[in-house]
């Protein structure tokens, strides 16, 4: 089915994923990280200081997100949606007030505040709702909704630059709070509070085979004892942990290239564009066979850039990794919740993707930690992203051992998602 199509006939549903997909953007590191200059001036810390304390407080949002993900199972999605937009709005205010409050803890509770509702909450609510929306079309409407993260990443650091230099660092952060609260949040309500109704011949229906494997959900007390969630965790949560590690010291890279800033800046528009892409291709792929197949392939580009940066000095090779990179994590953003319903199914959805999320959340805190540890042992950036490229290319290979593994202890596999 054309995508226009699909998105003609699905609207509101995917503007309500995309939107909160769009605006975790104010709690994602790459657009926390424009800040980072500021941050360490005002606590006089070093990269490896400040990588920790925002690794305390990323371990802290991944704690909190297991019980308060569960939510999206229990509350009706308006309730559930007006609370994680509320709770964005205060993040945002909250380092507003670093201007009056200039304290560690301090610090430390707004950082935890901005990942838990940003990448957190905002996240897990856009990819649940869209998992339970869609079944035979679920790659599809997964990948619109994860384009909300494109456009963010590549224009929000912009804004952030110049309101920055218009109103000042803190002050901008004001800005986010009121566009939360006065556009996000009562746009959002409206898009969640009339069910999903798609035109006719808009979605083929799931065979009743699919049905009953996936109403049939696995608890996550199930999930726990299941030795195949615990292999894929690697496989799944490797991208985001070295993405997010290398787009946190960006700063530190660019220095040691001896290059601009704005050269590296002007790689997230390659970034955007691949990201967006190759997230619409993995949802066509995911329709067309399954979010499992798929995986095996995904890492394997986020490596080759990983060594093609590490090899080499040239400006442009800013472009190369992240068109690499925006390709793994275009096919990650489809992946991961596609994967969970065809392992788990829907009946819990929301309690397991609480879980993955605290995992995910965990790992985009261990990449930064690591890499800043690193750094500050005097080892340089290209000698980390060469260890980087080793790390995903041992686990991509590992890929299809592990999916052998589970399938063979999983034959009920074959009924979710054969097309």
């Amino acid at each position: 089915m054309a995508y226009l199509q699909f998105i003609i006939g699905n609207y509101r549903s995917l503007s309500y994923g995309f939107m909160l997909s769009l605006f975790s953007t104010f709690g994602q590191t790459a657009f926390i990280a424009v800040y980072g200059g500021q941050i360490l001036v005002l606590y006089n810390m070093t990269p490896g200081e400040y990588g920790l304390l925002y690794m305390l407080a990323t371990l802290s949002s991944a704690a909190l997100m297991i019980q308060a993900g569960k939510l999206v199972d229990d509350l009706p999605r308006v309730l559930f949606t007006g609370a994680v937009l509320v709770g964005m709005a205060v993040a945002c205010l909250a380092m507003y007030a670093q201007a009056y409050i200039q304290s560690m803890l301090f610090l430390y509770l707004t950082l935890l505040l901005l990942r838990l509702f940003g990448q957190g909450l905002m996240s897990h609510a856009s990819m649940t709702a869209m998992a339970r929306d869609f079944n035979r079309n679920r790659g599809k409407a997964l990948s619109i909704a994860a384009m909300g993260h494109a456009p963010g990443e590549a224009f929000f650091p912009l804004i952030a630059v110049g309101l920055m230099a218009w109103i000042g660092w803190r002050e901008s952060w004001l800005a986010y709070a009121l566009v939360c609260l006065f556009v996000v949040l009562p746009l959002s309500l409206w898009l969640a509070t009339k069910p999903r109704q798609p035109r006719s011949g808009a979605e083929p229906q799931p065979s009743d085979a699919e049905r009953l494997a996936e109403s049939q959900g696995w608890t996550r007390k199930q999930v726990i004892r299941d030795s195949g969630f615990y292999l894929l965790l690697p496989v799944v949560f490797a991208a985001p942990c070295l993405g997010t590690g290398l787009f946190f010291h960006q700063v530190v890279l660019v220095n040691e290239k001896g290059w601009e800033l704005s050269a590296f800046a002007s790689g997230f528009t390659t970034f955007a564009i691949a990201t967006t892409t190759f997230g619409l291709i993995g949802g066509r792929l995911i329709d067309g066979r399954n979010a499992r197949w798929l995986l095996n392939f995904s890492l394997w580009p986020m490596a080759l850039g990983f060594l093609l940066v590490s090899l080499s000095g040239n400006p442009w090779i800013v472009h190369a990794l992240m068109l690499l990179v925006g390709i793994t994590v275009g096919f990650n953003h489809t992946i991961g919740t596609a994967l969970w319903a065809e392992l788990y199914g829907l009946a819990h959805l929301g309690s397991i993707r609480a879980l993955t999320s605290s995992f995910m959340v965990f790992s985009t805190a261990l990449g930064p930690a690591m890499m800043g540890l690193l750094l500050d042992q005097g080892i340089s950036m290209d000698r980390v992203m060469l260890l980087s490229a080793v790390w995903v290319a041992v686990t991509a290979a590992c890929i299809p051992l592990i999916l052998a593994s589970i399938q063979r202890k999983r034959p009920d596999l074959a009924a979710i998602s054969s097309r």
